[in-house]
């Protein structure tokens, strides 16, 4: 009998175990900020710092190498949204930024790409300079820090997503810095319902639970419930649009979960997944980042590839769930102008390293990778060669 490949998750699975295990007390920041404000969404974070910010009206410099919804959040708050190149290694180009900094121009939005710090003290102090505000995006990045210094205490704001690290239904934080005291709207907690629907979306994936026998009676009981209190209705009128969408905070129950983990032990199972991978892969596939920092936890391992879809189409095959990356530009940004950040767009697919991975699950992940970008070199030597 031929024995299957390991299931390698693109993100944290929630189990049984963290739905019922003891909580503890969260020593990392956000959570230990003195003024956090927790959301639904970190969208909804940072449309709510742009507001609180008094950027309505203004220009905010954002990188061209973006997911969307941030673009979306702070159209949505009433900015409006230039943008700055990102080299091909994550690097923002400071000179560039700062040619594109106008009379309009109120704010400056810096991304922390996957966990790995960008310029945070330079831009600080590009910010003082022309008298900005500085926003951190941490979505990719919590639990990280550059060195000593957690990443999101540098700028005048800064918002997470707890969900994209954590296995939580919901969660977005937005932290305050400084000696400046903002007045926070009172955010309504999100639906029971919607809530209850994502975590029973999460424990439904029969590999998710690693039990098909358990996924059919999570199934069972997510349609009852569906049919019993409408939670299979989505949020939010057909064709609304984000700014119309309100503002909620985050549930009880996000708050339950992520206090299930052992924060600590998250950061160097991603540290310790990330180096089996770097080392395994650098010597074929040039890594877009060549080293792990002290302090950094990384969301994923960005590899770089010829062929982005053929080689997250030959992962999967192997029952990998590789991330395609940010395959698009906004709208509002105009592609052709930034080079750099379309060949990251073109060629960079995220590897999963969560915490959720065994040893030979991420194993199983680095030879599957491995086999990928040798079929891409060979398939493309043999047809350059006719």
């Amino acid at each position: 009998m031929v024995k299957a490949s390991p299931y390698v998750p693109a993100r944290p699975t929630l189990g049984w175990a963290q739905l019922g295990s003891r909580t503890r007390p969260l020593s990392w920041h956000p959570f230990t900020a003195e003024r956090v404000c927790w959301t639904e969404l970190g969208r909804g974070a940072l449309r709510l710092a742009a507001r609180v910010l008094g950027l309505e009206g203004a220009e905010v410099l954002v990188p061209a190498y973006h997911h969307g919804v941030e673009v979306d959040a702070l159209l949505a708050a009433g900015t409006s949204p230039a943008f700055y190149e990102v080299g091909a290694r994550w690097a923002v180009d400071l000179d560039d930024l700062e040619r594109r900094v106008s009379p309009r121009t109120r704010g400056i939005l810096l991304t922390h790409f996957a966990g790995f710090p960008g310029p945070a003290s330079q831009l600080r102090a590009l910010a003082d300079r022309y008298g900005l505000v500085l926003i951190e995006d941490c979505a990719q990045a919590l639990l990280s820090s550059d060195g000593g210094v957690p990443l999101g205490t540098t700028g005048d704001a800064s918002v997470f997503s707890l969900r994209t690290s954590l296995p939580v239904p919901h969660g977005g934080g937005l932290v305050f810095n400084g000696r400046r005291g903002y007045q926070l709207p009172a955010l309504e907690r999100p639906a029971p319902g919607a809530t209850l629907r994502s975590i029973l979306a999460r424990l439904s994936h029969p590999r998710k639970l690693r039990s098909p026998a358990r996924a059919g009676l999570v199934g069972d009981f997510r349609r009852r419930l569906g049919r019993r209190f409408g939670i299979a209705r989505a949020r939010g009128a057909p064709g609304s649009r984000p700014d119309e969408e309100p503002a909620l905070g985050a549930s009880p129950l996000m708050s339950r979960i992520a206090r299930a983990h052992d924060l600590a032990g998250v950061a160097e199972c991603r540290r310790r997944n990330f180096f089996h991978l770097l080392g395994a892969l650098r010597g074929v596939a040039p890594p877009l980042v060549s080293e792990l920092p002290p302090g950094v936890c990384p969301l994923f391992y960005p590899l770089w590839v010829a062929d982005r879809d053929e080689a997250l189409a030959r992962l999967r095959a192997e029952n990998v769930e590789a991330g395609e990356g940010w395959p698009a530009f906004h709208h509002r940004c105009d592609g052709i102008e930034f080079p750099e950040a379309t060949r990251l767009r073109h060629h960079v697919i995220a590897l999963p390293c969560h915490q959720d991975l065994g040893p030979a699950q991420v194993a199983h992940a680095a030879r599957a990778a491995l086999r990928a970008v040798r079929r891409d070199r060979t398939w493309r030597s043999r047809a350059a060669g006719g």
